[in-house]
């Protein structure tokens, strides 16, 4: 990005040999991305990546706002109040939002997000989970770390075992 932001600068100086005001690469990614939430939520991730949150949240709201379905964005709003220890506002994120088709994925991050405040919460989300597709490593690898906390070794051994399993079926 950074290459390719240079290039982009010194395409401007050569257009505007006088020194006036360079367009920002920001500027013209707004620009292109208007009503496709796809590219709102990599401008978000963009953001992110550069610990511009204000910036990154406001592009995760655009994404949504093209399209209410669109997953990815509330998880990786979700993600962004979490860095920032807003874990309240995460987590009404992602009871929030839509899950069809990601109802196994957002139950497991929805669990990663409780788990810091209600154990029992979270507990039920890794479950659920579990209970909607088997094969789904993740939520078997975070009982097991809720397990090893609380000295009950072994149906934490129990589900470490389960995500090796399935870590190994999904990676076939």
């Amino acid at each position: 990005m950074k290459h390719q932001e240079q290039g982009l600068n010194e395409l401007y100086n050569v257009l505007e040999p006088n020194g006036m005001e360079q367009i920002n690469t920001i500027d013209i990614l707004k620009a292109a991305v208007q009503n496709n939430p796809s590219a709102w939520t990599e401008l978000g991730a963009a953001y992110r990546a550069t610990r511009q949150f204000s910036e990154s949240i406001s592009a995760y709201k655009q994404a949504i706002i093209a399209n209410p379905g669109e997953y990815a964005a509330y998880e990786m709003l979700a993600e962004v109040f979490h860095v920032r220890a807003e874990h309240q506002n995460s987590i009404k994120i992602l009871e929030n939002s839509p899950r069809e088709g990601f109802e196994t994925e957002a139950l497991a991050r929805l669990g990663c997000a409780h788990r810091l405040f209600d154990e029992a919460k979270a507990i039920h989300c890794f479950e659920r989970s579990v209970e909607l597709n088997p094969d789904f490593a993740s939520p078997y690898k975070r009982l097991a770390d809720i397990y090893v906390l609380r000295g009950e070794q072994d149906r934490a051994i129990e589900m470490y075992m389960l995500n090796i399993e399935d870590a190994g079926r999904m990676d076939l």
